[in-house]
């Protein structure tokens, strides 16, 4: 019960994000341009960022 209750959230969640970035796309793009760029760099950082944290193998 517990995982059906959590898939269903997580549906209604990509539901409404879905319809939130259309309404937007309709009156302003340059907002959701902005925000997959936010998106892009905040996860291109994140990357960089644990790259570096690698620990080399033992031998």
């Amino acid at each position: 019960m517990t995982a059906s209750v959590l898939l269903m959230a997580l549906g209604f969640d990509a539901v409404v994000l879905v319809a939130f970035t259309v309404m937007k796309l309709g009156s302003d793009p340059a907002i959701v341009a902005y925000a997959l760029i936010g998106i892009a760099a905040v996860f291109g950082f994140e990357r960089w960022d644990l790259s570096r944290w690698l620990v080399p193998a033992a031998d």
